[in-house]
């Protein structure tokens, strides 16, 4: 049984992580990256350096499979 609970709580941090992690994602993305884009004195090229692909990464991470599966260890 102590086997399960560790193997249970290790899948509770990952999912707390990821969350975390999506989470300043996207304050990343609406405090620097988009503020940084809509700035005429910055191009575009360098915003795309300091964040590439960064929207990508929030719609990966942050898609549904991890929402439901975080529901479904909350039940």
């Amino acid at each position: 049984m102590q086997h399960f609970n560790d193997i249970f709580n290790l899948f509770s941090e990952l999912f707390h992580t990821e969350k975390a992690h999506v989470r300043s994602l996207k304050v990343m993305h609406r405090l620097f990256h988009q503020p940084m884009l809509s700035e005429p004195s910055i191009p575009d090229d360098f915003v795309k350096l300091l964040f590439p692909n960064l929207e990508e990464i929030i719609k990966i991470h942050g898609n549904d499979k991890y929402s439901k599966a975080k529901k479904k260890e909350k039940k």
